[in-house]
């Protein structure tokens, strides 16, 4: 993915995050298609009210809504401060970080489904 797109998305979510107002997006509608099917959440299920959380400073809530949210909107964060500053991401950081990031989201998802089942 070229730099453009990918600093553009990272910006995009966290100013979006900021400039929606928490209890709009606590309202708002299920857009999330596996939990509109089944009533189920989704391992990104919250993600959203999550970041919007976060951004106005209420981290209680934020992690209410998902555990890894506030750590993945301080992630896109510093991720499109450091493209807007070096022009490139780290890949060997990442490719290293993706495996146990990964497994411990679907193990935190699988923990979250059972538990609403």
């Amino acid at each position: 993915m070229g730099r453009a797109p990918l600093l553009l998305g990272l910006c995009a979510v966290v100013v979006a995050s900021f400039l929606l107002a928490p209890g709009v997006v606590e309202r708002g509608p299920v857009v999330c298609a596996f939990r509109a099917l089944t009533g189920l959440p989704c391992p990104g299920c919250g993600l959203t009210r999550s970041f919007v959380a976060t951004a106005h400073g209420e981290l209680q809530e934020a992690f209410a809504f998902h555990l890894f949210g506030p750590f993945l909107f301080l992630g896109c964060a510093a991720a499109g401060l450091w493209l807007l500053a070096r022009g490139e991401l780290p890949r060997s950081l990442l490719r290293a970080a993706q495996g146990p990031l990964a497994a411990a989201w679907l193990c935190w998802a699988a923990w979250r489904l059972a538990g609403t089942i």
